[in-house]
């Protein structure tokens, strides 16, 4: 047994067993227009939307479902940015994830955002997306995907 470090969503390390790890693989859009990116906000934090990949789901049909229910909004994955790894702790459950991340640079196919669909769970801590203005990215606090928000502002700005 090996131990590895999760992290939770206040930045807390916690040295745990790597064989109570649940593999989440996770996909994430970067939806950007008129210079301002859509975000969804957990407290003061900020995340990308997106969310896990359900099991034998494809993963452009799970980056098209969670846009759609996180967001109201249909899109087209234009390009992957990037994949990154993030062993955490559940805010939520407690659970540690190791959780393989897929973030597409994505383009919106409707005009405006509608018919938003948490889930009961999401509701308690999700506020809904909102366009952040792309020039406060370097001064926002992340949540779950940290590394993709400094290539967001290394590539895309």
């Amino acid at each position: 047994m090996s131990k590895v470090v999760v992290h939770d969503i206040n930045g807390k390390n916690f040295n745990v067993d790597s064989k109570s790890l649940v593999l989440n693989p996770a996909v994430y859009g970067i939806i950007i227009k008129r210079n301002k990116i859509l975000l969804l906000s957990v407290g003061d934090k900020y995340v990308l939307p997106g969310g896990s990949i359900e099991i034998g789901e494809d993963h452009i049909e799970a980056l098209k479902r969670e846009i759609k229910e996180e967001t109201g909004l249909t899109i087209k994955p234009v390009k992957i940015l990037n994949i990154y790894t993030s062993l955490y702790k559940s805010f939520k459950t407690g659970t540690n994830y190791h959780c393989i991340q897929l973030f597409y640079i994505c383009k919106t196919t409707t005009a405006a955002q509608a018919n938003v669909r948490f889930t009961a769970d999401e509701k308690k801590y999700l506020k809904p997306a909102h366009w952040v203005e792309i020039s406060k990215l370097k001064s926002l606090n992340y949540i779950g995907s940290e590394p993709i928000f400094k290539d967001i502002i290394k590539n895309l700005i």
